[in-house]
């Protein structure tokens, strides 16, 4: 785990000044922004072991995350439909035959359309971003996305008026750096981290 601390040398030189915790919430809020724009950020949840007569089941998220959506689902290694909560009656009733499916109705739980045996195996692929308590990010997040996240959190300091540090001009180039780089990072998550461009798009729900 990277602490927002270890941004700060790409940081300081270009707004001096700007205290600590001014600069580790605005990278905070860029990389929350980043994150749930691009969906770049996925872990996979368990396995979980099911229980017989239980439908429902807590996703067990990461420290200092919030879960955007769910990306797969899987019982058992069989990919799951991911339905709509909203737009089902999920909730309300327990589907037979046909693929399974399952809904996030409040992305902390897991809701599957149909009671299981207790030998089946959940796992749960989330995309993930920064919670307002988070600290930092992961390692291999840092590696990957630490420039792009610099970029907006200046954006954001350098636009703040009346400031030893601020700078339009700056400013104005940094959110279009930022904006760039949430474009081609989607863009990448899309096609799944290949070089193949999927035959449809995704309907991410």
């Amino acid at each position: 785990m990277k602490p927002w601390a270890a941004f700060f040398p790409d940081m300081l030189v270009h707004v001096y000044g700007a205290p600590d915790p001014l600069i580790e919430l605005e990278l905070r809020r860029a990389a929350t922004e980043f994150f749930k724009r691009t969906r770049a950020w996925m872990e996979w949840i368990g396995p979980v072991a099911c229980t017989e007569g239980i439908r429902e089941y807590d996703i067990d998220k990461p420290s200092g995350t919030d879960v955007i959506t769910l990306e797969k689902v899987t019982l058992n290694n069989i990919p799951v439909r991911i339905l709509s909560y909203r737009n089902s009656s999920i909730g309300n009733t327990t589907f037979v035959g046909g693929v399974p499916g399952a809904a996030s109705p409040e992305r902390l739980t897991v809701l599957l359309d149909r009671d299981v045996s207790t030998d089946a195996r959940l796992e749960i692929q989330v995309s993930l971003m920064p919670s307002r308590v988070a600290t930092g990010l992961p390692d291999l997040m840092f590696e990957y996305h630490a420039d792009s996240i610099v970029a907006g959190a200046l954006a954001r300091l350098q636009r703040i008026p009346k400031q030893e540090f601020t700078d339009l001009q700056q400013s104005a180039i940094n959110a279009a750096r930022f904006e760039a780089d949430i474009g081609a990072s989607a863009y990448r998550a899309w096609r799944g981290e290949t070089n193949v461009t999927p035959r449809q798009k995704v309907n991410w729900c």
